[in-house]
């Protein structure tokens, strides 16, 4: 398996299960396994990642552009 998954198979991945859960959800839902605000509000969460990981891919290019130009990653986090 490789380390590196690259932005186009993570936003293919994240659309794969979208479309799982387009298909599985309804049934969940009709059982009363699954309530609908619940699919709604996880749907929702998945469809942003893919917004984010398609902006990332958008903006690659400048990104690294920037990364490179600016001072080193100092791995403070907030």
């Amino acid at each position: 398996m490789s380390d590196r998954i690259s932005l186009n198979q993570q936003i293919e991945e994240v659309q794969r299960e979208l479309n799982v859960r387009a298909q599985v959800y309804p049934g969940l839902i009709a059982r009363g396994r699954l309530r609908q605000s619940e699919a709604d509000y996880q749907s929702e969460r998945l469809r942003a990642v893919l917004k984010t990981l398609k902006w990332l891919q958008e903006n690659e290019d400048d990104i690294r552009a920037a990364a490179h130009n600016s001072a080193p990653f100092k791995g403070v986090r907030a």
